[in-house]
């Protein structure tokens, strides 16, 4: 989520920007793709949530929480829109399902009590510090190698390149020494798929 607010603007460049699509538009896509990027979490995880409710046979309250969520896109467009312009939908959005997610973990926890532990909110910690480091290193190499809108396109894609792959791999390596369980999990999954090639 960090990387994708971080590099918005040179993913969607080196993407789309040709022809018609312009510096212009591919600067205003990037600033709405921050915005959308802010509920990335909230979109990744409500599927686990839902899914939850529908082992427990309760579909009522994915229901309320989706029609809350659904009134809330609504006002935060009408408000936003108008001084935000595009950027201002796509803010609303992000808190709708951050809304959805917050109701559902509430109606959840009344169902069966508490569910998130505390090796979770570890996790959790653990990485939001290698992301913060991450974009450490994104801050870097963009000081060293300012990123130009309207340079060529292979400047621009050793650019991404460049960043995306150092940003990756020093996210990897500090949620590895600070012991993160799901990036020791991936490692041990990637070894046991070299093993039998």
């Amino acid at each position: 989520m960090v990387a994708l607010m971080v590099l918005s603007q040179p993913i969607v460049s080196v993407l789309f920007q040709r022809g018609a699509f312009d510096a212009r538009a591919a600067i205003l896509t990037g600033q709405a793709l921050i915005c959308y990027s802010l509920g990335l979490w909230a979109f990744s995880i409500i599927r686990v949530y839902i899914s939850a409710f529908y082992s427990l046979k309760d579909s009522k309250w994915p229901l309320k929480a989706a029609l809350i969520a659904f009134g809330v896109n609504i006002i935060f467009s009408v408000l936003l829109m108008y001084p935000l312009k595009h950027n201002g939908l796509a803010l609303a959005n992000s808190f709708a399902v951050i809304i959805n997610i917050f109701v559902l973990n509430m109606a959840l926890k009344k169902k069966i009590g508490k569910f998130l532990d505390k090796l979770f909110y570890m996790s959790i910690a653990k990485i939001i510090l290698s992301s913060l480091v991450m974009l450490g290193v994104i801050l870097l190499i963009n000081y060293y190698l300012s990123w130009d809108i309207t340079a060529n396109f292979q400047d621009k894609a050793i650019y991404l390149l460049v960043t995306i792959v150092a940003g990756a791999f020093s996210f990897f390596i500090v949620a590895y020494f600070l012991k993160s369980r799901e990036i020791h999990a991936l490692v041990k999954l990637v070894k046991n798929r070299l093993g039998r090639s």
